[in-house]
């Protein structure tokens, strides 16, 4: 066989071996038709652009947020926003249509609709036929569970689907003033083969960030368990452990946890007005050790608005929120970055000059700080965040997440786990360099105390002779006493005479063995003669 025919039967192979590649449908690409109410003999027909019951979305081929408030539809009227109650919900009908060919319809793995965004609550219609519903009212018309969902894969039945030109139609029903009132996303709305559209929702770099905030936010509470009398990093471990929730809020797996996305709509704004007044005491903490009365009084506010979120339009107090944003930023940048890096840069300039160097310029100096200590680390985390953040505030309209604030957060953690470690590795030296000073001291006093006992036992020996000296001399002093003893009291009667005419008696005791004093008796026979 020769070496073309061969390469031909490999390639032929390979083909039948792999799945064919379908065209995706971007339905962003093509007309959208929005009106007020829903008949489903609408999601027969695709409408006319000329149809004045029709208000009409031209294409935007990969970026259209389709929005009901946004729209002039027609006998809606017009829709007051921001207020301060939510509205009754309504019925809205989306249509577009779309041409199918052959290679689609002979996906070996199914075909699917992929909607970046699609709520409150919604059914899906293809030439007439319901595909999908998410629709949950209560017997009065209101919504009794909202199912505004990101990232939603509808499995298309290819028996509704035939080659040519098809019909799609969308029933929303959901409050006109709501920004997540039809596909407000500025992402992805495609048909295509199941198994690719399973790959839109993969999101293995989000959850990846979200388990390191995770592990982050526990590692920093337990070092403040370990440790309490470190409250900075216990803010930062709660604030990151919010941001934690922040993002798992806003990710696609959450929608498949809970089914009232309602209750996740509450746990995202519940986090974001949260967020900013922790990490803000941590920065107070960190920058002058303790939490100044700004951050306290801007904390009590935004828990407020935290816990109105299930009773007030949402959007309003997200309006509110974006717009006195920049009032704690400001304070951040002034008070707990700036004033605090220049007074270590003033202070890293002249601390040479007192030392007797020359100094160096504040730029240097700053630049020193900023590098070389926990401040300053902490601080380029912070201005990281704070471009982040300002990038996505002016996208974030409460349908698009943060794209860049996800990535910044990690910077800031990073950069207090690097001044964490790194108060740590200091102390570790100091508690070397402590070791090491006592235990030269235990040496120094170890010597002092040797030449102590050397000394104390000269001493001994020589107080050991002296006691030797002394008892000697005292042994020969009472040997001597002894003597003195025997001749004094040779020398003296040992008893009165006996006579006739007297009776003598006497008592001798010396007090200390000899004695002064003298006595003797002068008698004739038996007459007294005298005594002295």
């Amino acid at each position: 066989m020769n070496k073309p025919r061969r390469l031909g039967i490999i390639g032929l192979l390979l083909a039948l071996s792999t799945p064919a590649w379908t065209a995706s449908i971007d339905l962003t690409a093509l007309p959208l038709y929005v009106r007020s109410g829903f008949d489903i003999a609408w999601s027969y027909y695709e409408p006319s652009p000329s149809d004045p019951t029709w208000a009409y979305v031209p294409p935007h081929r990969g970026s259209r947020p389709v929005v009901v408030r946004d729209l002039d539809v027609p006998g809606l009227g017009p829709v007051s926003t921001p207020r301060i109650l939510p509205g009754k919900p309504r019925k809205f009908c989306f249509i577009t249509a779309f041409d199918v060919d052959e290679e689609l319809l002979g996906s070996s793995s199914g075909v699917g609709l992929f909607l970046s965004e699609i709520g409150e609550d919604w059914e899906v219609y293809l030439n007439g036929s319901i595909i999908r519903s998410e629709i949950y009212l209560r017997r009065g018309g209101g919504i009794e569970r909202e199912r505004a969902l990101r990232g939603a894969l509808v499995n298309i039945d290819k028996r509704f689907l035939h080659p040519g030109r098809n019909v799609l139609a969308f029933m929303i029903i959901g409050d006109p003033a709501s920004p997540r009132t039809g596909l407000p996303s500025a992402g992805r709305y495609v048909i295509d083969s199941y198994q690719k559209l399973v790959g839109l929702r993969v999101e293995y770099l989000d959850l990846m960030l979200i388990g390191i905030y995770f592990f982050f936010a526990l590692y920093h509470i337990l070092l403040y368990a370990l440790r309490p009398g470190n409250r900075a990093y216990l803010f930062f471990g709660i604030g990151t452990l919010v941001l934690t929730f922040y993002l798992l809020s806003r990710s696609f797996i959450i929608f498949d946890i809970f089914a009232n996305t309602a209750v996740i709509r509450g746990a995202e704004l519940f986090c974001l007005f949260l967020l900013f007044p922790i990490y803000l005491a941590f920065f107070d903490l960190q920058s002058r050790g303790k939490i100044a009365p700004f951050t306290l009084r801007y904390a009590v506010v935004s828990a407020a608005a935290a816990l109105l979120v299930p009773f007030i339009f949402q959007d309003l107090l997200l309006l509110a929120w974006r717009w006195s944003l920049a009032i704690p930023v400001l304070y951040l940048l002034v008070f707990d970055i700036v004033r605090p890096l220049a007074k270590a840069g003033v202070a890293e300039r002249n601390a040479p000059r007192a030392a007797g160097g020359s100094g160096s310029g504040i730029l240097q100096s700053l630049g020193r700080v900023l590098v070389q200590t926990d401040l300053g680390r902490i601080s380029i985390g912070a201005i990281v965040v704070l471009a982040a953040v300002s990038a996505d505030l002016f996208s974030f309209d409460g349908a698009q997440g943060p794209d860049f604030s996800k990535y910044g957060f990690l910077i800031l953690v990073f950069g207090t786990a690097a001044a964490l470690a790194s108060q740590y590795h200091r102390v570790y030296d100091e508690i070397e360099a402590m070791a090491a000073s006592l235990e030269t001291k235990v040496r120094e006093r170890t010597a002092d105390l040797e030449a102590a006992m050397g000394e104390q036992s000269g001493l001994n020996a020589r107080l050991l002779a002296a006691n030797l000296r002394l008892q000697n001399a005292m042994d020969l002093g009472e040997k001597d006493m002894r003597m003195a003893v025997q001749v004094q009291q040779g020398m003296l009667p040992a008893k009165a005479p006996v006579l006739a005419d007297w009776d003598l008696a006497f008592v001798f005791r010396p007090a200390s063995g000899v004695s002064g004093d003298f006595y003797d008796f002068y008698t004739s026979g038996s007459r007294l003669d005298g005594l002295v």
